[in-house]
């Protein structure tokens, strides 16, 4: 930390004092932390940055401060005051008893930025999001970059790094930061091809770039679809391989209906925005979709949509689930399963008429479903290029 409450309630900061000053302020103890008013001692050793820490563990915000994140919070500070937005470094919220890293007004808000530097439970991160949202505050957390894992065009979307997606705009981007080298990334075009691994694209950006470039990344159009087929299709037959596969609800609900995975046609398993929401990998949450709603009914079969949505939240809860993602609408959650119907409707399954749908075609079982599976869907991809896309326009 680098503000600390004296005995009388006054406010002290030490971020821009030098070291041959210490000696002044540490006449002032005692120091006391303006969240859970236990006492401070000041830290003043060559290694590491000079700051206050608890005597013990605090009891509202336990993580201790790494230099990493004692550097980045004075590194984001000089930032934003160069952007013109004002900061308030580590000011005390009264009325949620918080104390964020940052506060400033930018687009007549109210912002707080948390810098993470640790791994910490996704339900604590949701809690103190929750609290600043229902407060009015906006939150934008910053994720230590060295805590992403990532390999070309793919990002590890686990339920801790799911929580830092920032979604609160027309393109979700989760966005990392790394003190030493002064440099932020973005991951945007966020589309998750299993439970936990989703494509991206990764930018990187400067401390004299402008604070909108960072905070409202634009998403890019770029064709990932041949790099969807192929990791798409590993990941399928990866279920099957895998030594606890028995055990797999999906699995289990195809075999019991005399249904392979690798039967199951190209229309399932589609890239669509905003799947982030959906913890179940797209093939299965859209497997089940197909099944229902088109697989098992007959030609001129007539189904409201208020039915569809009515089942995917009750009916379907056994099977698909979504991420714990705060501030996420009904009908956010919603819009994955609407964008999935329309990519059937396209492709002439269904015919849209207001509130309802009519099965109008019925789909086909692939035929040797093993044989050149990545050439037969790299095919239906590039043919139905344009109604992928469009999506994501």
């Amino acid at each position: 930390m680098f503000v600390a409450q004296l005995k009388s309630g006054q406010l002290i900061s030490i971020l821009h004092v030098s070291r041959n000053r210490l000696s002044v302020f540490e006449k002032l103890a005692p120091f006391f932390c303006p969240l859970c008013k236990q006492e401070l001692i000041l830290k003043k050793g060559e290694q590491k940055t000079p700051h206050f820490a608890h005597k013990t563990t605090c009891l509202i915000k336990p993580e201790g401060e790494t230099e990493t994140h004692l550097q980045g919070k004075k590194n984001l500070f000089a930032w934003l005051k160069r952007q013109g937005v004002k900061p308030q470094l580590e000011a005390y919220l009264p009325d949620i008893n918080q104390r964020p890293d940052l506060l400033f007004q930018w687009n007549d808000k109210r912002v707080v930025i948390e810098f993470q530097c640790s791994v910490i439970s996704s339900q604590d991160i949701y809690k103190r999001t929750s609290s600043y949202l229902n407060h009015n505050y906006y939150p934008i957390w910053f994720l230590y970059e060295g805590l992403v894992k990532k390999s070309p065009f793919t990002i590890q979307l686990n339920s801790f790094i799911s929580q830092f997606i920032f979604h609160d705009q027309s393109y979700p981007v989760i966005i990392s930061f790394h003190p030493q080298k002064e440099e932020f990334i973005t991951y945007t075009n966020i589309v998750p091809f299993s439970k936990n691994r989703a494509f991206c694209l990764e930018q990187i950006y400067t401390m004299q770039d402008p604070i909108d470039m960072i905070l409202q990344p634009s998403s890019q159009r770029v064709n990932f679809l041949p790099y969807w087929v192929a990791n798409s299709e590993k990941w399928l037959i990866q279920q099957t391989l895998f030594p606890d596969a028995r055990k797999n609800k999906f699995l289990q609900f195809l075999y019991q209906r005399k249904l392979h995975p690798t039967s199951l046609p190209w229309e399932i398993g589609i890239p669509l925005p905003n799947m982030y929401i959906i913890e179940t990998p797209p093939v299965e949450w859209q497997f089940y979709i197909w099944y229902f709603f088109l697989y098992t009914r007959k030609i001129g079969a007539v189904i409201s949509k208020d039915e569809i949505h009515r089942f995917i939240f009750h009916k379907l809860n056994l099977y698909i689930r979504f991420r714990g993602l705060p501030a996420i609408s009904m009908d956010e959650k919603v819009q994955p399963f609407n964008n999935y119907i329309s990519f059937l409707t396209s492709l002439g399954f269904f015919k849209d008429i207001k509130d309802k749908l009519i099965v109008v075609k019925k789909p086909e079982i692939l035929k040797q479903g093993n044989v050149d599976r990545t050439y037969r869907k790299g095919i239906f991809y590039s043919k139905n290029k344009e109604k992928i896309m469009r999506f994501f326009i």
